[in-house]
């Protein structure tokens, strides 16, 4: 059976700062906000590519996802704190089932 739990629980778990994990929320949802505002522009600069977004600024992309991952790394950036996305140049089709 699963359970919510706190944001200190949460960052118990981690071992980090209550505070620290959720101004890191809140800078992960700014960071999302960014990618989805300057999607156009971004899709121009890194077409079917995977991008790092990390406190309002492009840090990252690649074609494939684990060497962006290993990049960020090497720049001391925790890829848990960046918000990722792919900037697909054709459109994806998307096929869903109805649940019975």
């Amino acid at each position: 059976m699963r359970r919510e739990i706190t944001l200190e629980e949460a960052a118990a778990i981690i071992g980090i700062n209550p505070h620290d994990l959720e101004r890191g929320f809140e800078q992960s949802r700014r960071d999302n906000n960014f990618i989805e505002k300057n999607y156009a522009k971004l899709l121009t600069r890194y077409p079917d590519r995977f991008v790092a977004v990390f406190q309002g600024r492009v840090v990252g992309s690649s074609k494939n996802i684990r060497r962006l991952r290993k990049s960020l790394l090497r720049k001391g950036i925790d890829p848990g704190w960046c918000a990722v996305g792919f900037l697909p140049t054709t459109p994806r089709t998307w096929i869903l089932a109805q649940a019975a």
